[in-house]
């Protein structure tokens, strides 16, 4: 019994350990980073950050002590203020990076915006889970879906959907 006790307290240190040095810049950089590399035109972003629903299905693609701490993190997540002048994507119009905006009221009726997660981070920041909501705040209109990222070559690729709807 003793041992079982020690083996769970050493696993959910490992997941708080793998969890707490995923530092918030790190998450930001995470998130330019796949912003940049998948073409995301995220212009205007909700403040508050949008939570992650995951099932343990979902989590096929991951080791078992990923699985811990993803699942960790899960729990722990909490709503977040997004900061301006941190998440950044390209504006093809003009031709270079810009600062997306950052909207404190999210609800506000046709202006179209996205909703985002703070990413879960895979132990080894090879593999992120994150939301990503576009939002009309009109009756029909938008798209959301909670997606795998992978790091492949450098670059992070979308590798699944773990769900989504479009409306």
């Amino acid at each position: 019994m003793k041992k079982k006790s020690l083996l769970i307290l050493i696993i959910l240190f490992g997941c708080y350990y793998s969890y707490s040095f995923t530092s918030e810049n790190i998450k930001y950089e995470i998130l330019n980073e796949i912003i940049k590399d998948n073409e995301l035109t995220l212009f205007k972003i909700c403040s508050k950050s949008d939570k992650i629903e995951i099932f343990e299905n979902n989590l096929n693609d991951f080791t078992f002590f990923a699985q811990l701490s993803v699942n960790f993190q899960k729990l722990t997540q909490m709503e977040c203020e997004f900061k301006s002048n941190k998440i950044k994507y390209f504006n093809r119009k003009l031709n270079k990076t810009e600062s997306c905006k950052i909207i404190p009221n999210c609800d506000i009726k046709y202006e179209m915006l996205y909703k985002i997660s703070v990413p879960i981070v895979s132990p080894d920041k090879q593999t992120v889970i994150i939301k990503i909501t576009q939002d009309c705040n009109c009756m029909l209109g938008g798209e959301s879906g909670t997606y795998l990222y992978r790091k492949v070559n450098g670059k992070w690729k979308r590798i699944k959907t773990l769900s989504g709807w479009v409306s």
